[in-house]
């Protein structure tokens, strides 16, 4: 399952946020080992200029990493150095079309 954050960094804020990423962002979903990897993109069209992707098995680890004492703080000051944000979950279901 992925956790996917759509964004823009607030104009004037972009160093603030990429000190901000490396510092307390990383830091934090690394300590858990159900994270399998924590990536930012940079899109090409769509409403929003980055994509976060955080992975992990399922729902139920992300539910109980939101009950981390960290996991609010780190929200609330990504949440002032970005705008527009929408998150959304990707659960894996695969279907193979052969031509």
């Amino acid at each position: 399952m992925r956790y996917v954050l759509s964004f823009n960094i607030v104009p004037g804020k972009g160093e603030e946020f990429w000190s901000f990423v490396n510092s307390r962002v990383i830091p934090f979903w690394e300590k858990f080992d159900q994270v399998k990897s924590v990536e930012i993109f940079t899109t090409l069209g769509g409403e929003t200029l980055y994509e976060a992707y955080v992975e992990m098995p399922d729902y139920k680890t992300f539910d109980n990493i939101s009950q981390d004492s960290e996991f609010e703080p780190v929200s609330v000051e990504f949440l002032t150095l970005t705008q527009n944000l929408h998150r959304k979950f990707l659960t894996e279901e695969r279907q193979v079309v052969v031509h």
